[in-house]
Parts: structure tokens; C-alpha cells; sequence
């Protein structure tokens, strides 16, 4: 594919940032696991980006009660697949990009075999239990991982490179943390940060596409955005960690 580059102008600009580093940084083979609240700011910020190699899988369609926070979507939507909506908005947006979608539900099979062929993973999913098999494959065959949750007003970030020598992975996480975020439907969720959080964890995921590294790596923000209160952690490595252990 040739490549404009006046779509990337702004980031061309920017110290460090050559033709040649963008273009191996957009032809990474990117996966989305949930086009939700932090799922549609991801796909929106990547596609924007100039990825080529999106996928995109999420298998529930538009509700009325995601308007509010999934900016992909409209009322006109309502119904419908989501990959296959965003698919729909951000090729006519951005015609030069590539999308994939899943929109059935995966076995872990089919989990393992699309993370395997990822460089870099988005888990947007709600679901612990996704969150942890997800995991588990990306921490297996040492693909970044950028994971996040919101709920409230409060949100959580991490971020793992996962690579053979790496430190820790998303399961030494409940060291420091043993109450996983339950989900919006039960809790609430305050929509702005929702699309806060998600571009966060686009922009986490582009510096790991271009510089292989993020100073996040291996470390969780913690945001209470009622009481404007960020902190960071350090994730040590937990010895009983099953996902390390396997």
C-alpha cells in the first residue's frame, strides 16, 4: 500500500518520529477485545492513526442505554452488530485503513489463535473473567497488553509489554488490588471518563506500536475523578500468579 503521509502530518512533527518508524508502526496487527465505552475511543484513536491491521470483536449490538457513553454509535444504530457499525463509520472515514470483525462469540481457541497474531492487545471488555483469559494469551505469547475498566467515577490503566523477561503480568495485579471493577450495568459509570480512559489507553498503545515501550509498562493509574485524585502503582510480581506460573 502506498502511503500518504499528510494524514500523519501532525505526528510526523513530532521529535523522534520518522517515516519509516510510523509506517512499521502502523502496519502492527492490533486487536480489540470490546467496541463499549473504552473500546469505541480506542478504535476511533487507532483508525485515526492510520492502523492497517485493525480487528475488532465484540459480539452485542447497540443499545439505547450505550448512547451516553460509546461514541461510535447513534440512535440510528440501535440493534445492530457494533463491530460492523464502527467498521461501517470509520472506513468512511478513514477509506485508507483495514478493519476485521468478529462479531460471534469466540472460543478460547479461537482467542488464543487471533492474540497470537497480534502485536499489541486492547482489552475493553467488562468482564473479569475475559479479562483473565485474554490475559492469559497475552502474557502466553508475550504481546503487549493495554487494559482498562471504568466504573463510577472511578477508573483503572494497565499496561503490560509481557515480553520473556518482563516483570510482572495482569494477574500479579490483585496483589495490590483484590477486588476486580464490577461492571457499568450494575454500577453506574460516569460517561466522560469512559472516553477519557479509552483515549489513554489508545495513546499507551501507540507509543508501545512506535517505540516498543511505555513508561507505564508494568504499573496500574488509579483515577478518582470526583475527587480529582491520579496515582500510580508499581505491580510487583506475584509469586502464586497463575497466569505467570502457566
Amino acid at each position: 500500500m502506498e502511503l500518504d503521509y499528510q494524514d500523519q502530518d501532525r505526528v510526523l512533527g513530532l521529535d523522534g518520529i520518522s517515516p519509516e518508524l510510523l509506517d512499521a508502526a502502523q502496519k502492527k496487527n492490533i486487536i480489540i477485545f470490546g467496541l463499549g465505552g473504552l473500546g469505541c475511543p480506542v478504535a476511533l484513536y487507532l483508525s485515526a492513526f492510520g492502523c492497517q491491521n485493525l480487528n475488532f470483536v465484540d459480539f452485542d449490538t447497540v443499545d439505547q442505554t450505550n448512547l451516553s457513553r460509546q461514541v461510535l454509535f447513534d440512535i440510528h444504530d440501535l440493534g445492530q452488530k457494533k463491530v460492523a457499525i464502527s467498521k461501517h463509520k470509520l472506513l468512511q472515514r478513514f477509506p485508507k485503513i483495514k478493519i476485521n470483525t468478529y462479531e460471534d462469540r469466540l472460543d478460547l481457541n479461537e482467542i488464543n489463535q487471533l492474540i497470537l497474531q497480534s502485536d499489541i492487545v486492547f482489552d475493553c471488555t467488562d468482564n473479569f473473567d475475559s479479562r483473565l483469559t485474554i490475559a492469559g494469551y497475552a502474557r502466553k505469547h508475550n504481546k503487549w497488553l493495554i487494559t482498562g475498566s471504568v466504573i463510577r467515577f472511578e477508573a483503572q490503566l494497565a499496561v503490560f509489554s509481557n515480553s520473556k523477561d518482563a516483570d510482572c503480568c495482569y494477574g500479579c495485579l490483585y496483589e495490590i488490588n483484590n477486588d476486580p471493577m464490577i461492571n457499568c450495568e450494575g454500577g453506574g459509570v460516569f460517561p466522560p471518563l469512559a472516553g477519557q480512559v479509552g483515549t489513554y489507553m489508545a495513546s499507551e498503545g501507540i507509543k508501545a506500536m512506535l517505540f516498543n515501550e511505555t513508561k507505564l509498562d508494568g504499573k496500574i493509574q488509579i483515577f478518582d475523578l470526583k475527587n480529582n485524585e491520579w496515582k500510580t502503582l508499581k505491580i510487583n510480581k506475584l509469586k502464586e500468579c497463575k497466569i505467570c506460573r502457566n
